[in-house]
């Protein structure tokens, strides 16, 4: 695949996945995976995942700088 480019599987009737999860796609990653009847809005959440990095904001990553408790303000020195 070449650089920049991104590319999502569209897999219908997963078996063993949990709750409302309509897709994976690995941080910094191209390809993902996209579950049952997506929206467009998913499919850009997940793309947003491989192509920017992007955490979601309960993530325990961003808890390091991101107080989420209290509308996502910065701790400490910026």
């Amino acid at each position: 695949m070449s650089a920049g480019a991104a590319c999502s599987f569209f897999v219908a009737n997963v078996q063993g996945k949990n709750g409302d999860i309509g897709g994976y796609m690995p941080l910094q990653r191209q390809a993902g995976f996209i579950y049952d009847l997506p929206n467009n809005e998913l499919i850009a959440h997940e793309l947003a995942h491989g192509a920017f990095n992007l955490r979601h904001t309960f993530s325990f990553q961003l808890s390091a700088f991101f107080d989420v408790a209290k509308n996502c303000k910065i701790r400490g020195k910026r």
